[in-house]
């Protein structure tokens, strides 16, 4: 598989950097502070046929990582039954979706089985209004 197989890959070396991948473990899902949606803000779980919003909300959020239609197929097409569990729309006061994040899984992690927070965006004109740590919350 190539890098545009899977954005969050390193580059190689010949290319200029676009994207980092981060990994923090907690080793328990215990103790989380308690960070709300604001009023009128939510999640729910992403349902067929919504792909095209979530490959949308994935460019609209980094317009600098240009992301093709397809991708939401392409990470999670393998387990789509699973992703209609996981993967989660944040949405805004009207139900419009503005955000998503998702509650994943690595099978072989570190030679282990682990859950992983996983593409986790906010369209620009949501960013900063805690959206992101509030479904984070609600994802672990």
């Amino acid at each position: 598989m190539s890098q545009d197989d899977h954005p969050d890959s390193p580059p190689d070396a010949t290319s200029a950097p676009t994207s980092y991948g981060v990994r923090m473990i907690r080793d328990h899902l215990d103790n989380f502070p308690n960070w709300e949606f604001r009023e009128g803000f939510g999640m729910r779980p992403i349902q067929p046929g919504e792909e095209h919003v979530w490959d949308d909300i994935q460019r609209d959020a980094d317009p600098s990582f240009p992301r093709k239609n397809g991708l939401f197929d392409q990470e999670f097409g393998y387990d789509s039954v699973t992703a209609w569990k996981r993967v989660f729309l944040v949405t805004g006061p009207e139900g419009f979706a503005v955000g998503t994040i998702g509650a994943w899984y690595d099978r072989n992690f570190l030679g282990e089985e682990y859950g992983r927070i996983h593409w986790v965006a906010t369209r620009p004109s949501f960013q900063g209004l805690g959206l992101a740590k509030a479904s984070l919350i609600q994802a672990l």
